[in-house]
């Protein structure tokens, strides 16, 4: 209307409006300067660097412990490994000494049926040799008496 009539113009909320067409005036938002917002804009950048460099240290440590995690994943599986080894090699042993301790009583089974036959044996002789010397005495001295 300002240009229509060629006059300058206040509305009853304050906005001014020129014969040229500028506008000004009213009501003025504080919560939208570009100054605040400015302001606003660079606390957050810093805050957002503030997070980001955490987020930095905060994944390097995550890499740390999965590269700590990876290696002692390989020292569990070396020491299964050996473990392994060692229960296969154990086995083998085990069944060795057994057969080794059943060897052992079937040769001392063995020596003693030897050396109680050896006695038997032993016994034997003696006895026959006991009556033979008896027989030979008996026939001496039936020599002895028939003289």
């Amino acid at each position: 209307m300002a240009r229509e009539y060629q006059l300058d113009g206040v509305t009853l909320n304050g906005s001014r409006s020129d014969r040229k067409g500028a506008l000004t005036g009213g009501y003025h938002d504080t919560s939208h300067s570009r100054l605040q917002a400015a302001e606003k804009m660079r606390k957050w950048r810093g805050t957002y660097e503030e997070k980001a460099a955490e987020a930095r240290k905060t994944k390097g440590r995550v890499e740390e412990i999965h590269q700590e995690v990876t290696r002692l994943v390989g020292v569990l599986k070396n020491a299964k490994s050996k473990r392994t080894q060692i229960d296969e090699g154990f086995g083998p042993l085990q069944r060795d000494l057994q057969a080794k301790y059943r060897e052992e009583n079937a040769l001392k089974d063995l020596l003693s049926q030897r050396v109680t036959h050896s006695l038997m044996l032993l016994m034997v002789a003696t006895i026959a040799r006991i009556i033979e010397i008896g027989c030979q005495e008996s026939q001496g001295s039936s020599y002895s008496d028939a003289r």
